[in-house]
């Protein structure tokens, strides 16, 4: 009952249901904002904390952000933030997704997974898709459907 209860958002998954999904397979980056974020290449952090909470202020300290600083981006107050980070509290699904928008690798946090960033290259690219019209990204998605038969092509 709970899974429809989500679906139909009458509840908000908590962190219990979304790390055992992801566990599944499940994409929870994607389930939080519609992007597919989750790498199913994704590499264990070489140096991975064993609890949630110490892996969010690891991802914290990554961003080189103050508590202060990282509650300011996500919309918490800095005390709710110090208690996600001491264990006191886990955040829920809306805390999570605010998380993520704010730089925070939720893969990592929850099920210490690393994603693995793409390239300069790939980086600017979607730099400049982002900031191309409908009629722009459409030219660009239909040049690399062509680079890419013609790579195809050269491996046959």
């Amino acid at each position: 009952m709970s899974q429809l209860n989500y679906e139909k958002g009458v509840r908000k998954p908590d962190v219990g249901y979304l790390m055992a999904v992801a566990e599944q397979g499940v994409d929870v980056a994607y389930l939080l904002t519609g992007q597919r974020l989750f790498d199913p290449n994704a590499i264990q952090h070489e140096r991975s904390e064993p609890t949630l909470a110490a892996r969010l202020q690891q991802e914290r300290q990554r961003l080189n952000l103050s508590e202060a600083e990282l509650a300011h981006k996500v919309g918490l107050d800095k005390q709710t933030l110090k208690h996600f980070e001491s264990g006191d509290l886990v955040p829920d699904a809306t805390a999570l997704k605010q998380l993520h928008l704010a730089g925070v690798d939720i893969g990592y946090v929850l099920l210490s997974l690393r994603s693995t960033p793409p390239d300069a290259d790939v980086q600017t690219l979607l730099e400049h898709y982002g900031k191309a019209t409908p009629a722009g990204r459409a030219l660009v998605r239909g040049v690399a459907e062509l680079a890419g038969r013609a790579g195809m092509e050269g491996v046959a």
